[in-house]
């Protein structure tokens, strides 16, 4: 594989890499499930060069939703499964509430930011008649050390349900197998 199509490769699946119709309109880019913003067209989106191909054995049984507007979290609704185990239900009734919790904490934290962003602008324009980028630099690196403590915080807990989350996903896996190991899971 050579540089250039290596380098391809991370642009069209990293994570980290926005599909051209990101910074967009209001609309929603259905290809790409992006939450758009106010601002261009969406006419610029290029989905068919940026979406990667999808080989879940779970894709038909569970439904992702596009990024919730107010947390940015895609949440993930499981059908329900009368054949799952104790503990398999289990993991999938810790998940969910782990992603409620996850959702919940952004939301939050998402909605004091940008309740100070505009009161900040507000007072911005009031006193001098418009915003600077160093203006909003600084109320941003203002912002994040404020909120720091509560930040660690949620991350140590949320690596704690993760962890939580492991632990039992392995021993719903195990259940999963049976045999004589799967029998003393719940025990």
């Amino acid at each position: 594989m050579s540089i250039i199509q290596s380098t391809t490769m991370l642009r069209h699946f990293s994570p980290l890499a926005r599909p051209a119709c990101a910074p967009l309109t209001a609309l929603a880019c259905r290809a790409h499930s992006t939450v758009a913003r106010a601002g261009a067209a969406a006419d610029n989106c290029d989905a068919s060069a940026t979406l990667p191909p999808t080989h879940n054995k779970h894709r038909a049984k569970w439904l992702m939703t596009p990024p919730q507007p107010d947390s940015g979290i895609r949440l993930i609704q499981f059908p329900p499964a009368p054949s799952r185990g104790p503990v398999t239900q289990r993991f999938y009734s810790e998940w969910e509430a782990t992603m409620a919790w996850h959702h919940d904490w952004w939301r939050h934290h998402n909605r004091e930011y940008h309740a100070e962003l505009a009161a900040f602008e507000a007072a911005m324009v009031r006193d001098h008649g418009h915003v600077k980028d160093e203006d909003r630099a600084r109320f941003w690196q203002e912002f994040l050390d404020k909120a720091a403590p509560e930040q660690t915080a949620y991350y140590r807990a949320w690596i704690k349900r993760l962890c939580g989350l492991i632990l039992v996903g392995g021993k719903a896996a195990i259940e999963a197998i049976g045999g004589p190991f799967g029998s003393r899971v719940g025990q």
